[in-house]
């Protein structure tokens, strides 16, 4: 495995890559979404139907703009009966919201910590790899230069083992 790094790349890219932090990221963008649809609550709504009725036996009647203007204001939904009900659920909705943004930006923290404290391990293992490959290389250099010492008689068996 000699030769073989870790590729940390942009850290912002690192911790968006994780499915914690893009979870929490779409939960925060739902509850803006979720907000959103609250506060459109508070317009006036039309809402059109697939219906067409006469009022009366007289065919000209149905294109007679009094009828469709007395159609087109019973299809206006106004808000203004709900205006309590829609203001407790648009603050609700931001409190929601505001909880989304709170657990995206705690999941990036935890991220952010914890890859840091990887990434530390990740040298100190690294380093301590790079010692012991030292000690490895020192201990087969002693081991050779002891046999060569035993082979010409300069050495006993007991220093070679």
């Amino acid at each position: 495995m000699p030769g073989r790094t870790l590729g940390i790349g942009i850290p912002a890219d690192t911790i968006r890559q994780r499915p914690d932090v893009r979870a929490a990221g779409y939960n925060w963008v739902a509850a803006a979404a979720r907000t959103c649809a609250a506060q459109a609550d508070q317009l006036p709504s039309l809402r059109l139907s697939g219906s067409l009725s006469i009022d009366s036996a007289d065919a000209s009647r149905i294109f007679d703009p009094r009828s469709a203007a007395a159609n087109l204001v019973s299809g206006l939904i106004s808000p203004v009966f709900n205006a309590g009900r829609i203001r407790t659920t648009i603050a609700a909705r931001d409190a929601a919201q505001e909880q989304a943004l709170q657990g995206w930006q705690t999941a990036v923290l935890t991220a952010l910590s914890e890859v840091e404290n990887e990434l530390i391990a990740s040298r100190r293992s690294a380093s301590r790899m790079a010692t012991l490959q030292k000690a490895a290389a020192a201990a087969r250099v002693a081991d050779r230069l002891a046999r060569l010492r035993y082979r010409t008689g300069d050495a006993d068996i007991l220093r070679v083992l």
